[in-house]
């Protein structure tokens, strides 16, 4: 077979790529840090070329990490399902920032816990207080920390009474579809804007995988 066949081509550089490969194999495993390190540059190029796209994966990430995180937890803490209270704050003459949110939301908290002192079990809690929507904050309570022996509906108007700065709804939650869209519910902001949600110390910590 000639040497200038497509055969003997073929078979040449096949070979030839199997050596580079096996090279450049090799020269990773023995420099480590000079591959980080390329890999680092490599990122931090395409970040500086790409700042809006950049922004954007992050903000994606971060969310998809605390919807995993969040998941965790309500597999944990809310294997019976809860309530999910939805407070907003129409009754307020300005659009409250994110510091006001939640300091009105740890003041509904603790008047939750004292309207149901020695009814059920301790409650369990996580909250996020979500500007782009609203604004509103949205409250998973376990389905025995509050006394709704009559469901959402009978709990209303004692739950509307406790918070006074706006409007209350409040539907039952469960794992169904996964927890279905409670999730992203729980988990509004983004990186730059870093954690959303709040959650009480009694909970139990979730599996790690």
């Amino acid at each position: 077979m000639s040497s200038n066949t497509p055969e003997y081509s073929r078979a040449y550089y096949q070979a030839h790529r199997e050596k580079t490969v096996e090279r450049v194999r090799a020269w990773r495993q023995a420099n480590p840090e000079k591959v980080r390190e390329a890999a680092r540059k490599s990122v931090r190029k395409w970040r500086d070329a790409h700042p809006e796209e950049a922004a954007k994966k992050d903000a994606a990430n971060y969310r998809r990490r605390a919807m995993d995180k969040v998941k965790r937890i309500l597999e944990a803490n809310f294997t019976g399902g809860g309530y999910l209270l939805t407070l907003d704050f129409t009754g307020l003459s300005f659009r409250p920032a994110r510091s006001v949110m939640r300091s009105e939301a740890e003041r509904m908290i603790r008047r939750l816990r004292a309207d149901d002192r020695g009814a059920g079990e301790e409650l369990r809690y996580i909250y996020a207080a979500d500007l782009a929507e609203g604004p509103v904050v949205r409250l998973l309570v376990n389905e025995g920390g509050l006394d709704f022996a009559q469901g959402p509906e009978g709990a209303l108007d004692r739950v509307a009474r406790l918070w006074q700065v706006g409007g209350v709804h409040i539907v039952h939650a469960d794992r169904a579809n996964g927890w279905g869209g409670l999730l992203e519910l729980l988990t509004p902001g983004t990186a730059a804007g870093g954690r959303s949600w709040t959650r009480s110390r009694n909970m139990r910590e979730p599996m790690e995988d």
